[in-house]
């Protein structure tokens, strides 16, 4: 159909202009296009169409068409600031940034209130780093624009590049009020959270980020990421491995898949320590050179026992010239350096680079700890304890200690002789778990290393299996209070579900070749009353170890893992000691027979008497292998993998006193009342 063309009257040249423009911003420039056609024939060369037509190539991604046409507008036309400020639109798709500067700062000039072209400039200095100058630009558009939430947006990413993170945090906030699905507000909030410690928080802006770009592998790693910082590595595997499949080759989705495993500790598994390898050397295939990568890289290699390889990539990296240092690799030196006659270089890097993290996030808060174990190592005892001091800090987690007392009570409440006595005898099921028990760094990793020795046992590890049953009763009985107080109700049928959910866990065939499965996990200790219910005739081995190391040593190690949060304040892990000890001061009240205390001291001492009793205690049969825990082919997948790995050492014995007069917190608080708890040498 032909249409007559609209008459005279109702084609004025700036309405139709301003209507181009107007499709244009809608995502029509075609219709933008004919306008432009139409007005083409009444003015060739005016400036304002030639901008015009310039703005449309830019969209449809035509810079240097683009390019063409603006520089015919500004050659008619060179004070238009509005042709000046396309012009830095075109030169900054073009990668020429200087040019692109010189057009919106000439456009600022014609019109100072030109916002559009001083976010066009922020955005610039942004990009080249010039990040105080952005932030500048940045503030004057929010200040005249309160409402603009690209502006807010802007700037608080960029006060997030500063680490100037509660602005940041504030003003993404600000943007978000405005325009609740600003992706780049909804990263900066992350990426604050993340500083701040506030891991739930961040893996909550994940989740929002997912919701409207469920395509996009980025925020997949950064819940990955906010998880295992966490401690919930178990829950970040998915997370990483929806980030691998989305996008295979995103180098970042890979690095998280190695440094998810690693954290888990499947890198003791054969299978698994090849799948990192073959990551890591995928994303080195698609970024060579790239240092977060080298540096995993190393921290894989020194874990799976390739010490020379792994100092050969971080010698490189931490060299004396170095001006800048990789992170990880740094921690990777430092635990590395005396080993290979580094310690010099060591120190020189320590004097360099720590005095600028002395308020270093929490997420680097492992470098301290290793510059403190590199300190502990060479007998620096004070300035080891420094550095443990602020890497706990940085690192610290709420430790909840009403929620620990009040967990103990309610198992010493719900688990009494006359509860016990009532429960029906479950089914027996094919093999013997014995759990060991005991307070992080107590030697319980040793003693399963020694009953795994054993061909009878099977090693399954901190399995966290009871936990999990635990939660489940209330919901299987259909009772209206949790477990343990719903502990009346229980009958045959839900004993022997929660006992064949148990040993669902392992391979049949594996059952079959073991008498006994050692589970280790350390909240065993608060479901010994379970234990009872689900396993009676299963024996408990509880190691125990002067208290005054285990504070040492477990303030000394940077915990990974969920219910560590205790660890990173001296009396707060006098506190968890303490309603630890109590916990199992009830269950021997109340199952003298089934608990073998273990004590790691002396272990040590008399490892083949203590071994004997150990074994007879569990209902084995002597095997001399038992002797030699460093060879057995149980894989220990905890912070003790090194020390579990080597023939046993008395050195760990009595090393709480190269730290004795830093304990005061611990000491105080152990023995405080009600209850206090002396302290046995």
């Amino acid at each position: 159909m032909n249409l007559s063309p609209l008459p005279d009257f109702l084609q004025d040249r700036d309405e139709m202009l301003a209507t181009a423009r107007l499709c244009l911003r809608g995502d029509n420039p075609g219709r933008a296009e004919e306008i432009c056609d139409q007005l083409a024939g009444r003015e060739l060369d005016h400036a304002d169409l030639l901008c015009l037509r310039a703005e449309i190539a830019l969209v449809r991604q035509q810079p240097e068409k683009a390019l063409v046409l603006i520089e015919q507008a500004i050659a008619l036309a060179p004070e238009n600031s509005d042709c000046r400020r396309t012009g830095g639109d075109i030169y900054q798709a073009l990668a020429r940034p200087e040019a692109a500067a010189g057009e919106y700062r000439e456009a600022l000039r014609l019109n100072p209130g030109d916002n559009t072209a001083r976010l066009g400039l922020a955005r610039l200095e942004k990009a080249r780093a010039n990040l105080e100058e952005a932030a500048e630009l940045f503030g004057v558009v929010v200040e005249a624009e309160s409402g603009n939430a690209e502006a807010l947006a802007e700037l608080a990413a960029t006060f997030c590049q500063l680490h100037r993170f509660p602005e940041a945090r504030e003003h993404a906030a600000a943007a978000l009020e405005q325009a609740p699905d600003n992706i780049a507000a909804l990263q900066t909030m992350y990426a604050s959270a993340m500083a701040a410690g506030d891991l739930n928080d961040a893996a909550g802006y994940c989740d929002r980020l997912i919701r409207l770009r469920p395509a996009d592998s980025t925020w997949y790693v950064m819940k990955a990421s906010a998880l295992a910082s966490l401690g919930f590595a178990p829950l970040a595997l998915p997370a990483i491995r929806q980030a691998v499949q989305l996008q295979p080759d995103n180098v970042d989705a890979l690095r998280g898949m190695a440094t998810c495993l690693m954290s888990l500790g499947w890198w003791v598994d054969i299978e698994v320590e090849e799948a990192i390898f073959q990551l890591l050397e995928r994303a080195l295939a698609l970024a060579p050179g790239n240092e977060d990568l080298l540096a995993v890289k190393a921290d894989f290699l020194e874990k799976t026992g390739n010490a020379a390889a792994a100092f050969e990539i971080v010698d490189r990296m931490c060299g004396p010239a170095a001006s800048t240092v990789n992170i990880l690799a740094f921690g990777v030196f430092l635990s590395l350096a005396a080993k290979f006659q580094r310690a010099e270089t060591a120190r020189l890097l320590i004097d360099r680079f720590l005095p600028d993290l002395a308020e270093v996030p929490a997420r680097h808060a492992f470098l301290l700890f290793a510059a403190g174990e590199f300190y502990d190592r060479t007998a620096n005892y004070d300035k080891a304890f420094v550095c443990f001091n602020k890497a706990n800090s940085a690192a610290r987690r709420k430790y909840d200690r009403e929620a620990a007392e009040i967990r103990v009570e309610r198992a010493m409440t719900a688990f009494t002789s006359e509860t016990l006595g009532k429960a029906p005898t479950p089914w027996p099921g094919p093999a013997t778990p014995i759990f060991i028990v005991g307070l992080p760094r107590s030697g319980t990793s040793l003693t399963e290393k020694i009953l795994t020795c054993h061909p009878q046992v099977l090693g399954a590890g901190e399995l966290g299996a009871l936990t999990n049953i635990a939660a489940t009763i209330a919901d299987r009985l259909g009772a209206e209070t949790p477990f343990p107080e719903c502990l009346a109700q229980l009958n045959q049928e839900v004993l022997d579900q929660c006992v064949a959910e148990y040993f669902n866990l392992f391979d049949p065939a594996m059952l079959r070749e073991h008498l006994f499965i050692t589970d280790k996990s350390l909240d065993n200790a608060f479901n010994l009353g379970l234990v009872k219910l689900l396993f009676p005739a299963s024996p408990v081995i509880f190691c125990r170890r002067d208290p005054r190391d285990i504070a040492v040593s477990c303030y000394m190690k940077n915990f990974a893992a969920a219910g560590m949060n205790f660890s990173y304040d001296l009396a707060d892990i006098a506190h968890y000691q303490r309603q630890y000890l109590r916990m199992m001061a009830h269950w021997q009240s109340l199952l003298p027979a089934r608990i073998h205390e273990l004590h790691y001291e002396n272990l040590v001492a008399d490892l083949e008497a203590e071994t004997r009793k150990l074994l007879d205690f569990c209902g084995l049969s002597w095997d001399p292998a038992c002797l030699e825990p460093h060879r057995s082919s149980h894989v220990t997948a905890t912070a003790s993998h090194a020390q579990t790995s080597r023939s046993l050492y008395r050195s760990s014995i009595g090393r709480w006193r190269h730290y004795g007069n830093y304990l005061q917190p611990f000491i105080e608080e152990f023995e405080a009342p009600p209850a206090p708890l002396p302290i046995q040498e």
